[in-house]
Formats: structure tokens, C-alpha cells, sequence
């Protein structure tokens, strides 16, 4: 065929036409699905991809910063971490939770500021009388303190495999620390908890099977300190108190099941809402059941009797107001509005969960992910 170049170029055929163009001879929309060229397959549209769902922990992140600035922090540090692991949508809103709580923080630090000024520059004899004793978490205490058979530090320390490691027996405001080694393995953690808090539940479900594996290997001893903070978040029913106390009982009737109870009270299956009743005797003494413990005899007793609730309103008095007991020289523990406790006075608890490791605290926003944090611990220390 030769060109003629006084001829137009001539028409293409349908053949060369295909279906390039609309017959109304508009240009076919970009990523529009073009009719087959002959002899080539159909094509498809673009598939979009499947979207994972929101982390819920980041939703509760970015509601509970507006209120409750540590809610915002921890849940959005845990919800991260869920979800750098699973895949799961929602980074957008616990950075957003975290940010607020930390904003937030910074504004109840200065308002806390503004408030111990104004009391100091007050005049004498204006507002509450001082030394005035406030009441305890529970109200009136039960009259025993004396502490149950293993928890002489207020806890109860775990060893390889989950056994109970024993530390006496404790009565009145005296706490002896558990004696470790810090030049040898394992590592020591130590867990404060309410059986009520929120926070401690969404700690535990996230890092509880990274503790239990390094408990079960002998990496890390555990030693777990129930508190009741919130005794009056329960309709009157004292449930931090009441949950706290079967711990203890099982500590001292079945020591065995002791860890296991401890890990289901803060379990999705068990723990309670706050503002709620929580569970009666005969449900706390199911749980212990199901961890394995007989629940006949002195365990049923010293459940029926909160045995052990003065020694846990001990216990939070002590570790609140007193100090923590077997810190690391020079540990410092945050203050209730995120700053450092000077290094010169006692280091007081100001909430759950707290985690110690080797006796300086763990602090998300220093020390980023728990678990990754846990495992250099255990690495640094073999």
C-alpha cells in the first residue's frame, strides 16, 4: 500500500476503532472499563481495597481524653500497639486521643499549680481544718489489718512456672519489700491494680500473655498489688475491695489458682463496668472454681467474711500516702499531673495500672511499648 500525502488520511475501520470512545463519541472516563480489544480478555474495574475496622481502644482514646487525660494516654498508647500488630484502622484517632490527653495533662498540671499558689498565698485559717484525717477509700474499715500467708510487701510475687513465691505475713501499716537481685536474672515487675479500673483491664488484655509467658519461662518474677481505689465506683457493694479480698484468700488456700484469678478478675468475661454492683460471693468464688481452686471450707469463709478488706484499705493507704516499698535507688514515680516526684521524698502511687520494672516505673510516653520494653529488660538483664 503506498501514501499519498494529497490524500486525508482515511477513516479507520471498526475494526481499528475497537471500543476506544463512547458511540456518542465522548472520550471513555479514566479507570472506566474499556470493551475488549479482539482477541484480548475483558477488562474489570479497579478493585478497592478492604478497609480493616477501627481499634477500639483508639475511639475510647480520643472520648476518654476529653475527660480523663490518662484514659486518652494509656488506651491510646495500647491502641497503637494493637494496632501496628493486627492491622486494624483507627491510628488516626488514638495519636489524636494521646495528643489531647497530654494537652489536656499539661493544662490540669497548670491548674493544679494555680491551686497550691492560691492555697499557700490564702489567708490562715481560711478553708478546711488542717491535719483533718479524710476517710478512707471504703469508708469504715473492717478492724483487721493483718495481711494473708505470702503477701508481707502487700502483693503476692509469682516465680517460674506461676508459683507462689512465699513472703510471710504482714499486719498493720508494715509492707516488706520482696528481697530480689537486680544483678542477676530475672527481672522483677511489679503490677499495681483495681479489679474495677478500666485501664488495668485494658493493660492486662494486652500485655498479660507477654507476663505470663516470661513468668512461665523464669524470665521476670510478677508480683501483683491490689488496690481499691475505686470501692466507691460499685453502688456500695465495695467491689475493688471484695475482688482484692479473693485474691488474697486464694493466695493463702490455693495458691496455685492465685494467678490465674488474678488474670480472670481483669478478663473482658469478668471484670465489671464501673458505676455498676459487680459481682456478689457467690460469683467471685465461681471465678476462683474455674481457676481451679476448691472453693469449700476456709476459701469460702475468708471470702464471706472479707477477711482481708482492712489490709487492702492498708494498702492503699500506705502505698498512697507512705510510699511504694522496694523501689530502685533514685526511682522516681510520676506525680498526679505527670510530672516527677522530687527524688528526696517518699515516692507516693497516684493511680492504676503502675507498672514497675526493676524498680523504676514504666511510663508510656518514655518508654514506648510495654511488651517491647519487657523484652529489652529481660534481654539488658541476661
Amino acid at each position: 500500500m503506498t501514501f499519498d500525502p494529497t490524500q486525508p488520511p482515511a477513516e479507520p475501520t471498526s475494526a481499528q476503532q475497537g471500543a476506544a470512545a463512547p458511540p456518542d463519541g465522548r472520550p471513555a472516563p479514566h479507570g472506566a472499563p474499556q470493551p475488549p480489544a479482539p482477541g484480548l480478555p475483558p477488562q474489570h474495574p479497579y478493585a478497592q481495597p478492604p478497609r480493616g475496622k477501627t481499634n477500639t481502644l483508639a475511639i475510647i482514646a480520643l472520648v476518654g481524653s476529653f475527660f480523663i487525660s490518662l484514659v486518652g494516654i494509656v488506651c491510646g498508647h495500647i491502641a497503637l500497639s494493637q494496632i501496628k500488630r493486627r492491622g486494624e484502622g483507627g491510628r488516626g484517632l488514638a495519636l489524636a486521643g494521646v495528643i489531647i490527653g497530654y494537652v489536656v495533662l499539661a493544662a490540669q498540671i497548670t491548674a493544679v499549680i494555680a491551686v497550691i499558689v492560691f492555697i499557700v498565698l490564702a489567708p490562715a485559717g481560711s478553708g478546711s481544718a488542717a491535719g483533718a484525717d479524710a476517710p478512707g477509700p471504703t469508708g469504715s474499715a473492717p478492724a483487721s489489718t493483718d495481711g494473708p500467708e505470702g503477701m508481707a510487701s502487700g502483693g503476692a510475687v509469682f516465680g517460674a512456672g506461676g508459683e507462689l513465691i512465699s513472703q510471710g505475713s504482714t499486719s498493720g501499716d508494715e509492707r516488706v519489700a520482696f528481697d530480689v537481685d537486680r544483678t542477676s536474672d530475672p527481672v522483677d515487675v511489679t503490677i499495681y491494680v483495681d479489679y474495677m479500673c478500666p485501664i488495668c483491664g485494658a493493660f492486662e488484655g494486652e500485655y498479660g500473655d507477654d507476663l505470663e509467658t516470661a513468668v512461665d519461662a523464669g524470665d521476670i518474677t510478677l508480683q501483683v498489688v491490689p488496690l481499691n481505689f475505686l470501692d466507691s465506683m460499685s453502688q456500695g457493694t465495695n467491689y475493688s475491695t471484695r475482688a482484692a479480698n479473693l485474691f488474697a484468700c486464694t493466695v493463702e488456700n490455693a495458691p496455685d489458682a492465685a494467678l490465674a484469678v488474678h488474670t480472670a478478675l481483669l478478663s473482658d468475661a469478668v471484670q465489671p463496668e464501673e458505676q455498676t454492683p459487680g459481682l456478689d460471693d457467690e460469683e467471685l468464688l465461681q471465678v476462683a472454681a474455674d481457676a481451679g481452686a476448691d472453693t469449700a471450707g476456709p476459701l469460702r469463709s475468708c471470702v464471706e467474711n472479707v477477711a482481708y478488706g482492712g489490709f487492702f484499705s492498708t494498702n492503699t493507704s500506705v502505698f498512697t500516702q507512705v510510699g511504694l516499698v522496694g523501689l530502685a535507688d533514685g526511682a522516681q514515680l510520676q506525680g498526679p499531673g505527670g510530672e516527677l516526684q522530687p527524688a528526696d521524698q517518699p515516692q507516693k502511687l497516684t493511680g492504676t495500672p503502675t507498672a514497675i520494672v526493676s524498680g523504676e516505673e514504666f511510663v508510656f510516653a518514655r518508654d514506648g511499648d510495654f511488651a517491647d520494653f519487657l523484652e529489652k529488660s529481660i534481654a539488658e538483664r541476661g
